[in-house]
């Protein structure tokens, strides 16, 4: 509703900046980056985890990093190389469930 009301430039935390206080929005913005960063290393782990019950011979360790890895390497690069990523792995997904 903010956002229809105010359009502004910018994310949810300067809703925050904007109404409550700059350490709000400040605040806001620091906990969603921790949630991003949190909720991405669980998912490699959890990632890790899945692949070594079908390779046990590997680390899940190894498998998390190569995640790691992946995902930089597609947020390196522009939008729209991400985007066929995205497209590929959905493809990938579409298959293996075929």
């Amino acid at each position: 509703e903010l956002s229809t009301q105010y359009p502004i430039n910018g994310l949810f935390n300067t809703f925050g900046s904007r109404f409550v206080d700059e350490a709000c929005g400040f605040a806001s913005g620091y906990n969603y980056y921790l949630a991003c960063v949190t909720a991405m290393a669980g998912e490699l782990v959890a990632a890790g985890i899945i692949v070594e019950f079908w390779l046990p011979n590997v680390t899940s360790m190894i498998w998390s990093l190569l995640g790691m890895i992946i995902m930089f390497i597609l947020n390196a690069f522009m939008v729209r190389s991400y985007g066929e990523a995205e497209y590929w792995f959905a493809m990938i997904k579409v298959l293996t469930v075929i």
